[in-house]
């Protein structure tokens, strides 16, 4: 045998060898999601596909279809160089990303060697190429359609919000000619609904997490499930505003989504920023940084700006029309900088003592993705408040569930252990978990999300030991009241 002919075998096998990794489950055209290509079947002619070609031919075919009555053409003569593209707009945002057309290609040559060439890619609107699904040649000629389908979702992620073009090259040389067709092309993305149709969202606030994993993985080993939220919190200005991609990694690594509780004030020197500040454009440098930064991460993340604003104890509270005037222009300059995977947590106290009544905060519909609830049992005073009781007070849960029809979160609750001053009987925490689970948020069926505190704040705030393990008995209650598929450990 000869060398040349061993070279020729090596490379046809090399080429079969590359197109089978490329080769992925079928799945048809136009499937569940957003679909990002125009004029996919070339029914409309040849718009908005551009094509640069040599020598100069028609692009778009009738008569030779997968489906309806045209598809694109490439080559079909010698001497070719033929390419086809369409720039599409990535969502900012997306759980999934598959690309699939259906092709034809139809070949006089009868050899086995590769003279013609046909390439498809995703690139660049500077003609970077991101990735190759496909990179065949004339040896690959079909016996009709064939689908091609392939899982682009972690390739695209880091364009997330960017232009990319879905693009077609093939090639000829002055051997015999070959065509290629092709028809049906999909670029579909798939995002992640706000919420859950059922069940309700676990999730956790811990602190030194994410910066180091070791306390959620040792929470979740105790609950024996992990959790879709991760909640921290940062601020607007000082050390503590500094937003670090590896604790983002850690949370997408754990398979769970990021709740930012955003303060506006100044972690260093503990002054706030003023509402209408914030509002008149003051810190707009500050909002579009992480604006730009948030929307690189390319996933979902939740934020919880200035919570508990109906509140007095924060000196954002109880200033409703400058609340409201700060919170849609930081939302209006996200959405300008085309952050749009950040959902928006509106989040009050319940009322009760100096927490209003809060509907004259709320931002509308438009400005908002979930509200949330904050409330805790802190039996302290000698008062003990089950779970259902808690969201009950001042009619809260039915107060915003009127408001609004988006999906409500628990964003902060949990129960300190019994002690001298709790009511007679003596009730438990764990009674207390069985309970807020077992009971209390299965009646209140437009909870969606519950966020679990678990610090242990006796030392540095008086009260209390939040954590699941301030007992043997409260943490096995939490790890079984938990356990029903009910509670949802990915998000979404």
């Amino acid at each position: 045998m000869s060398i040349r002919l061993v070279r020729m075998i090596s490379r046809i096998l090399a080429i079969i060898f590359l197109t089978g990794m490329f080769i992925s489950q079928a799945s048809s055209a136009g499937a569940a999601g957003t679909e990002l290509t125009t004029n996919s079947g070339f029914e409309a002619g040849q718009s908005p596909w551009a094509e640069i070609t040599s020598p100069s031919q028609q692009a778009v075919v009738a008569g030779t279809a997968h489906s309806g009555s045209a598809a694109a053409k490439l080559c079909g003569v010698n001497n070719c160089n033929d390419q086809l593209y369409e720039t599409v707009t990535l969502p900012t945002s997306f759980t999934s990303l598959t690309w699939s057309y259906w092709y034809d290609f139809q070949t006089q040559e009868t050899s086995s060697s590769c003279n013609d060439q046909f390439r498809s890619a995703i690139r660049t609107t500077n003609g970077t190429v991101v990735t190759i699904p496909q990179d065949v040649c004339n040896t690959a000629k079909t016996n009709g359609w064939v689908q091609k389908s392939v899982d682009l979702t972690s390739k695209l992620l880091p364009y997330a919000g960017q232009k990319v073009q879905v693009y077609f090259h093939g090639y000829t040389n002055s051997s015999l000619p070959t065509t290629y067709y092709i028809d049906d092309v999909s670029l579909s993305a798939g995002t992640a609904p706000s919420a859950p149709s059922t069940g309700v969202y676990l999730g956790v606030s811990i602190s030194g997490v994410p910066a180091s994993m070791t306390a959620l993985q040792t929470f979740q080993q105790a609950a024996n499930k992990k959790v879709a939220i991760v909640s921290f919190w940062r601020t607007m200005g000082g050390s503590q505003s500094t937003l670090y991609s590896s604790w983002f990694q850690n949370v997408f690594n754990n398979g769970s989504v990021p709740m930012i509780t955003w303060l506006p004030k100044n972690s260093d020197t503990g002054a706030s920023y003023s509402l209408t500040a914030i509002a008149n454009g003051q810190y707009d440098s500050v909002i579009n940084t992480w604006a730009n930064t948030l929307k690189g991460y390319g996933h979902t993340i939740l934020i919880r700006w200035a919570h508990e604003m109906n509140g007095s104890w924060y000196a954002w509270g109880q200033q409703a029309s400058a609340y409201v005037a700060a919170w849609r222009h930081i939302h209006n300059l996200f959405v300008a900088d085309g952050a749009t995977n950040v959902k928006w947590v509106w989040c009050p106290n319940t009322e009760y003592n100096t927490a209003t009544q809060f509907n004259q905060y709320y931002p509308g519909d438009s400005y908002v993705d979930w509200v949330g609830l904050d409330s805790y049992n802190s039996p302290k005073n000698g008062a003990w408040y089950w779970f259902s009781n808690l969201f009950s007070i001042g009619n809260s849960y039915a107060t915003i569930t009127a408001l609004t029809s988006k999906p409500l979160m628990i964003a902060e609750t949990s129960s300190a252990e019994a002690n001298l001053f709790s009511p007679v009987p003596p009730y438990t925490k764990a009674q207390w978990i069985t309970n807020a689970f077992g009971t209390g948020i299965p009646s209140m069926p437009r909870v969606r999300a519950i966020v679990w505190m678990n610090d242990n704040l006796t030392g540095s705030e008086g009260c209390c030991n939040w954590s699941i393990q301030s007992s043997s008995a409260a943490q096995s209650a939490f790890a079984q009241a938990v356990a029903p598929s009910t509670y949802l450990s990915t998000y979404p």
